[in-house]
């Protein structure tokens, strides 16, 4: 009635608001305990936590919300039989009576059949959520068009792991002030799950990618062979002499989504430890939350079982790389990195781009 008639504020909006709030603090604080006992909160200072635990947050915020609202819903049931059994008089049988069957109480069905109604749903929801995660795409309209744009016209920046990671990360940019990236805008831009889409992997697209620039550099000097192996190490690329060398391996290669520094540097002591001279490590972020690196690594002491020496840097294009083997080889960093979105054909922002990066 309220809502019916004139702006008069309704006292079981207020209530469940108070048990929105209270679910709300309550969900943030259990967060907090969570992730300072499996340390998502150690990270560097200058830098937001971890976006899979900054999702995990904006999670816990939305089911405390359900749930204190669920709660705040189902307590004036149990109020209300809480007082029917104390307007009922208690009367004591006699000893030799009897006993009858204890009727079901209305009341207590009424509490106990809505509480299990509103519940039980929002339990399996979450349980849902947890067990099922739905990878997602972060899809980018043309800067021109838009979101009137054709869908298969739109860049897929990043791949992520859970739904919510996807929605944080865009929500953070857009509140950052990101206003576009290779003539691809912020503004628009829709978290589609990865089912409803046909797209390469990050990690498949950067391995094109390398696989292209290694065959450009070493087209008239060696042979680049995919899914190689060095010892017992199974790698990405091994660039060999050619069959008049004796096919002598130069340089290993691997593209990596693992972002894991202990387990990548052990990955390369393997390698040294197999003897090969050189090894190029391209480490790809699926979601972007981390720069794009390159490490280069050469000069390997047996003895020790690893390299002595090693180079990391992020996309530039005016550093190459080089091999002790072939001293006049250069490979520009640049070509072993895949663009953040391709470029669209016949984009004026593209040809301004590129009009204005021109010497």
């Amino acid at each position: 009635m309220p809502r019916l008639f004139g702006t008069f504020p309704d006292w079981r909006d207020q209530w469940l608001a108070i048990g929105e709030q209270i679910g709300s603090v309550v969900a943030t604080l259990i967060w907090g305990a969570w992730a300072a006992a499996v340390g998502a909160l150690e990270h560097v200072p200058a830098l937001p936590p971890p976006l899979a635990a900054r999702a995990r947050l904006a999670d816990a915020i939305m089911w405390g919300t359900l749930f204190g609202t669920s709660v705040a819903a189902t307590l004036p049931p149990w109020l209300l039989w809480w007082l029917t059994r104390l307007r009922v008089p208690m009367v004591t049988p006699p000893r030799d009576a009897v006993p009858d069957r204890p009727a079901l109480d209305p009341a207590l069905l009424v509490a106990a059949g809505w509480s299990l109604a509103l519940v039980v749903p929002f339990l399996a929801m979450v349980a849902w959520e947890v067990s099922h995660p739905v990878p997602s795409w972060l899809l980018l309209p043309p800067l021109e068009d838009g979101a009137r744009a054709p869908l298969a016209e739109w860049c897929p920046y990043a791949l992520y792991a859970r739904h919510r990671e996807c929605e944080v990360y865009l929500g953070d940019a857009l509140a950052q002030g990101a206003h576009s990236i290779d003539g691809y805008a912020y503004a628009g831009a829709r978290c589609v799950p990865e089912a409803n889409l046909r797209l390469p992997s990050p990690r498949e697209r950067a391995l094109a990618v390398v696989e292209a620039g290694l065959r450009r550099a070493f087209e008239e000097t060696a042979v680049v062979e995919r899914d190689g192996r060095v010892g017992d190490v199974e790698v990405d690329f091994v660039v060999r002499r050619r069959a008049g060398d004796e096919g002598a391996a130069l340089v290993a290669v691997d593209v990596l989504a693992e972002t894991n520094r202990l387990r990548n540097g052990e990955r390369a002591s393997r390698l040294a430890t197999a003897g090969i001279s050189a090894y190029w490590q391209v480490t790809v972020d699926p979601s972007r939350e981390i720069v794009e690196m390159l490490t280069a690594y050469r000069d390997p002491d047996l003895t020790q079982r690893r390299f002595q020496r090693l180079t990391s840097t992020s996309r530039n294009s005016d550093m190459s790389l080089r091999l002790d083997s072939l001293p006049d080889l250069r490979v520009p960093v640049g070509s072993l990195f895949a663009s953040s979105c391709p470029p669209r054909p016949g984009s004026r922002v593209n040809e301004k781009m590129q009009d204005e990066g021109a010497p």
